[in-house]
């Protein structure tokens, strides 16, 4: 896959600029809580048994009070952005045969254009 950006859109602060930057800062932090999940539980037998098989990863859309719920699974890795003033804005967990019932409930990542 590869993929271009026409920056000139990000001026804008409604529309295509808006969806255009909400969409890569959704992508920069989902590849860096994949990086930073793997990193902190590389060594744990669930990651091993997960990198041999069929390595399904889900990026998923939040609410507040569902990413605040979600940190009370333990394991997990809260990814921050500095130009966001260090707001949180990603969470990775270590992979596990079992997730929580409202895990089944988040939605999958889609564009809110």
């Amino acid at each position: 896959m590869r993929i271009g950006v026409d920056a000139v859109c990000w001026a804008n602060g409604r529309g295509y600029g808006r969806f255009t930057r909400e969409l890569l800062h959704a992508m920069v932090a989902a590849a860096h809580a994949s990086l930073a999940g793997y990193l902190k539980f590389k060594d744990h037998p669930d990651v091993v048994a997960w990198l041999a098989g069929p390595f399904r990863k889900v990026v998923c859309r939040v609410d507040d009070k569902q990413f605040e719920d979600a940190k009370a699974l333990e394991d997990h890795v809260v990814l921050t952005e500095s130009s966001l003033g260090g707001q949180e804005v990603a969470i990775a967990f270590r992979p596990r045969e079992s997730w929580p019932e409202s895990f089944k409930f988040f939605a999958l990542y889609r564009s809110s254009y």
